[in-house]
């Protein structure tokens, strides 16, 4: 049997990488699971509806009779910046989900690979 794989991960690499995460944690608490019920309740935006989103801070910026006032507009362009930087984070969650593959020498001379699947972007806790 070939050992194709042969890494060691060194333990200041491997807390280097878990300061990472805990400073994730740390900088965005916001980021937590939310039940059904909560979620049902939130208006979303997905990719599809940013650019109409975007439009209309822009009008209501510029148009006086429709803008909302000055703080809802503030509120709007800072959401609608968070949802920018967490689409690029959210982006590069599949590429470390489908980075993190393990293998585990099993007791018969086989490999099998555990896929690390319990990283959620939302579940940070």
């Amino acid at each position: 049997m070939d050992n194709r794989i042969d890494i060691e991960l060194l333990s200041e690499d491997f807390n280097t990488v878990m300061q990472a995460f805990a400073t994730i944690r740390q900088k965005m608490p916001f980021l937590t699971k939310l039940s059904k019920a909560e979620l049902s309740d939130l208006q979303a935006m997905d990719d599809g509806q940013k650019p109409f989103v975007e439009k209309a801070l822009e009008y209501g910026t510029n148009v006086p009779e429709i803008n909302p006032g000055n703080e809802m507009l503030a509120c709007g362009k800072r959401d609608n910046h968070l949802h920018t930087q967490l689409t690029q984070i959210m982006r590069e969650h599949p590429f470390l989900a489908k980075w993190l593959v393990i293998p585990v020498i099993l007791p018969e001379p086989k490999f099998s690979f555990l896929h690390v699947s319990s990283i959620r972007m939302l579940n940070c806790s």
